[in-house]
């Protein structure tokens, strides 16, 4: 750590000293600083692979087992629709190896909470990543994103401590509420999204979501924790004195192009198509795309913090911290997992 350190102070004064013709050298996006953690790379050369879906940059992969064992993003490896504008299939998901060679790549099982795919890459020499201990991140600390190549895709700062990112949407407006009457009344349903084609209207007033009482706004709220995106939960109702029960489909916030944050949050990058909706996961700036996430993210001293999940906006991309990572992938390692399949898709087990 200390001969990075020397190296990255070095070429920060090498390039202060030049700075009228080597103007934007010291972006942390530039060859120069990232050139800077090549002994951080250089030790995971072999525990990072780039997935390709149907031949296409999809993802980055985590090497966690010695037989060929990979975390990603399960949502980047998941076509939105097919060529003809109906639903696409799985999709052929291939390797590419830090050698430059290609390998085929099998899907075990998906955990859609926390958006990570476990898959066996059938190629020989990869090694697994080497865990920091989930107590040494710090705020404030270098972050560093491997990839295939020998220079890091990219390095930042951990910025935020792990926390929610709430996610997963009805898809309504609240109206009006008071002291002496707090129940959730929609205001108006959100075009496109879960409640508005499940049929609920404004004027509606939820008493319970997921079998869970709504007396209040908090409760509705409160009852889409652990739900996930794609769920089906039932939502009663009361319309003209009546109750009735609506199944509507928990979906994603989309982008707005009419609100000023969102807009501000695409200037000059992508999104993932799943940003939101995790349990935990802490906060970096390094600039990533969507196709970087799934690798993990290394400290200085070239051991995993976490993998990146998602490019949520302009300086923000988010990771599952260590403890989060083994834990999913204790429970994605269990024979019922990896042969039990997902009675909607046997192609492809989940839980």
């Amino acid at each position: 750590m200390a001969a990075l350190l020397v190296s990255l102070f070095t070429i920060v004064d090498d390039s202060a000293h030049a700075q009228n013709t080597h103007r934007g050298k010291l972006d942390t996006e530039s060859d120069v600083v990232r050139r800077a953690f090549l002994p951080v790379t250089q030790a995971v050369r072999n525990s990072v692979v780039r997935l390709l879906l149907d031949g296409e940059p999809a993802a980055l992969g985590t090497v966690v087992g010695d037989n060929g064992l990979v975390l990603t993003k399960a949502s980047e490896l998941t076509p939105v629709v097919s060529d003809d504008g109906q639903p696409a299939g799985p999709g052929v998901v291939t390797a590419l190896l830090p050698t430059g060679q290609r390998a085929a790549a099998q899907r075990l099982a998906v955990d859609r909470q926390h958006d990570l795919a476990l898959l066996r890459v059938k190629a020989r020499g990869l090694r697994p990543v080497v865990w920091a201990d989930p107590a040494s991140a710090r705020l404030g600390q270098w972050v560093v994103v491997p990839g295939t190549d020998e220079l890091p895709e990219a390095v930042g700062i951990y910025s935020a401590a792990p926390r929610e990112i709430t996610g997963v949407r009805l898809g309504i407006h609240f109206g009006p509420t008071s002291a002496a009457d707090p129940s959730p009344m929609i205001g108006y349903t959100i075009p496109g999204m879960g409640a508005a084609e499940a049929g609920l209207h404004p004027g509606d007033v939820i008493r319970a979501v997921a079998e869970r009482p709504t007396p209040t706004v908090d409760d509705v709220i409160d009852s889409l924790r652990g739900v996930n995106a794609g769920d089906v939960v039932p939502v009663v109702i009361e319309r003209a004195g009546m109750r009735r029960v609506f199944p509507v489909e928990m979906r994603l916030r989309e982008l707005d192009r009419f609100n000023r944050a969102d807009w501000m949050n695409t200037m000059g990058n992508d999104v993932s198509r799943r940003r939101d909706g995790f349990p935990s996961v802490f906060q970096h700036d390094a600039t990533i795309d969507p196709s970087q996430c799934g690798g993990p993210v290394l400290n200085l001293d070239g051991r995993a913090v976490g993998i990146n999940i998602a490019r949520g906006g302009r300086i923000e991309a988010y990771a599952l911290p260590v403890d989060v990572v083994l834990e999913t992938l204790a429970e994605l390692q269990s024979p019922v997992l990896i042969h039990g399949p997902d009675p909607d898709d046997p192609a492809r087990p989940t839980r």
